[in-house]
């Protein structure tokens, strides 16, 4: 695929690519390389053989669909703060309640799978959509409400007109990882996942696990991918094509924050299931009623 086109079937909506699918395939594929055996049968009670980078997909796939269109807005959180200058998530300011968002819908997912009571098919998707969110809430744009999150800034990069959120979800890691000329999704992300396997840049068993209060490590979480929004994300000048081509030197000194956030949620994303698979199994030793939570409030 030419690259040209790529960058110009790439829209961006809410709900719409985040990392594209390379990125969190490539981010399932890096917490296989850490979880347990027991999240690994965690994995098969809920997603059974399905391929786990398959899975992470899901979520983006049916948000297109009119039958999933309440999830749209569970991709990503509006931060209003003013980026470069000002960056940072409020919760009671950014949080929608009425729709919800990436931290309550994180929040949620996590809650239906630490109760072994819940119907099996809600399991399997809040398993598909938890998947996913590691992905989205280590994605700069996907905790930022400016100018819809990049979108409304049209861009240029190596030459081609794009948008802000359009290069950070796609364009940037089709490039880096030379999709153009490959189009094997599955190879490109089990490689790039083996490559940052080795570039290891914490301790897992310091990350945020706490999956009684999920919404704590999100918020987190959030934060932490809020802050590059500021100095590295958005740029002045940056909407002046042809004057500031994003393919130069913004590509080169992007590529290492997205190996890096793209890195951590994987880490994380292993860490967490590991939690939940202890916790599932202590709440099916001793098992009693347990209240049913929607999967589609949306709410904290």
């Amino acid at each position: 695929m030419r690259h040209g086109l790529v960058l110009a079937i790439i829209l961006w909506s809410p709900g719409g690519l985040s990392w594209g699918n390379i990125g969190h395939r490539t981010i399932a594929y890096i917490a296989e390389h850490y979880v347990s055996q027991s999240s690994k049968a965690l994995l098969r009670e809920t997603i059974g053989d399905e391929e786990i980078s398959d899975a992470a997909l899901w979520p983006d796939t049916v948000s297109r669909d009119s039958a999933y269109s309440y999830s749209s807005p569970w991709h990503y959180i509006n931060v209003r703060d003013s980026p470069p200058t000002t960056c940072g998530v409020n919760l009671t300011r950014d949080h929608d309640p009425l729709h919800g968002d990436i931290i309550s819908a994180f929040v949620n997912h996590t809650n239906l799978l630490r109760s072994p009571g819940q119907d099996r098919l809600v399991r399997q998707q809040a398993m598909r959509f938890l998947l996913h969110w590691f992905g989205d809430l280590h994605q700069p744009l996907h905790i930022e409400s400016l100018r819809r999150g990049g979108v409304d800034i049209p861009v240029m990069f190596d030459g081609i007109t794009s948008n802000l959120h359009s290069v950070w979800d796609f364009v940037i890691i089709t490039k880096y990882r030379n999709q153009e000329h490959d189009d094997d999704e599955r190879r490109i992300a089990r490689d790039w996942a083996q490559e940052l396997w080795h570039k290891v840049v914490r301790d897992s068993e310091m990350e945020c696990v706490d999956t009684r209060n999920p919404g704590r490590c999100a918020l987190s979480w959030a934060a932490e991918t809020n802050a590059w929004n500021c100095g590295v994300v958005f740029r002045e000048g940056m909407n002046r094509a042809p004057d500031y081509d994003l393919g130069g030197i913004y590509y080169e000194e992007v590529v290492p924050v997205i190996e890096h956030q793209i890195l951590i949620a994987g880490m994380r994303l292993a860490a967490w299931l590991d939690e939940l698979s202890v916790a599932y199994a202590l709440f099916a030793l001793d098992y009693g009623e347990v209240g049913q939570q929607s999967l589609v409030t949306g709410r904290i």
